[in-house]
Parts: C-alpha cells; structure tokens; sequence
C-alpha cells in the first residue's frame, strides 16, 4: 500500500481488522465474541468483542492454539469466527459453550470495508501496521546469524535491534 500510495500521492488509511470481523455479528448477539485469525503454525491473534455493543473487551492479543484454548473456556458461553478457527479447530472447546459462526463471517463484507473507510483517517504521512508479535527473523534471530557466519550482535544491528 505504501509503495501505491507513493506513486499516485494517494492517502492512506489503516483499518484495524478484529473490529471489522466484529462489527456484523455481534450486533444480533448476546454473548462475548471472539474473533481469532490465524498468525503463524500453531499460534492465533484474537480479541474478545462484547455483544450487541461491538466493543472491544481488551486489546488484540498473540496466543498458542492451548492458550486460546484456555481463554475460550474461561469466557464460557461465547461465540468464535475467523481463520484461525478455520485452520484450528482444535482451538473450540468441545461442548456447546462454544459456538462457531459460518465461514461467510471470517471476512468482512464491502459494505463493512466502505463503512470504515468513510470515517478513517486519511494521511500522506505512514503510519505503521501494529505488529502484535515479532516477525520470524527477531525470532529465529540466532540461528540466521549463525548460518550467515554472524555474530549476535552485529546480527541486531543489521536488523536494527541493536
């Protein structure tokens, strides 16, 4: 986006992804919602979203499969969509505390995409994404280092942690 945005001196807008799951169904629903989309192999983000306000109940977060696990059967009675639902199903607890929306939910709809653009802040200047977990190379740092021949702190440094 920042490379078009440069090119045709278009603004730019960041949209938060977890409230736009949010927004359709927890309008007509009466318990918690999680949204929870796929991360990395083995690990989600999510948020919980009260219902039928859509608003969130804490910051969007990074948990293992077994920790997400864990969350969802202390919220009890809630309702769960997204892509890390799809691709972890293990995720669900069993029972019927939990309950899955359709697939159709795991991607917000264009009328959801437009209703946020009208009231997002555009701008020439980039903001960063909000990063919710280190990117592979922070955590696979000393194994790159070793197989480059590099020692760990020129290896920060060159990556710019250092």
């Amino acid at each position: 986006v920042l490379g078009l945005a440069q090119a045709t001196a278009a603004p730019v807008a960041g949209l938060d992804h977890l409230p736009l799951l949010a927004r359709v169904p927890s309008r007509i629903l009466d318990s918690p919602l999680w949204c929870i989309t796929h991360s990395r192999k083995k690990q989600v983000y999510a948020r919980k979203f009260l219902c039928p306000q859509g608003e969130p109940a804490h910051g969007p977060g990074v948990f293992s499969i077994p920790e997400m696990h864990e969350e969802l059967l202390k919220t009890g009675r809630c309702f769960v969509l997204g892509s890390g639902v799809v691709r972890n199903p293990e995720v669900v607890p069993e029972g019927d505390m939990v309950v899955v929306l359709p697939d159709f939910l795991n991607h917000p709809g264009p009328d959801v995409l437009l209703e946020a653009a009208l009231v997002s802040d555009f701008s020439h200047e980039f903001k960063p994404p909000l990063y919710l977990r280190a990117s592979d190379a922070e955590q696979n740092l000393e194994a790159i280092a070793a197989r480059r021949g590099l020692d760990m702190d020129r290896a920060q440094r060159e990556l710019g942690k250092g």
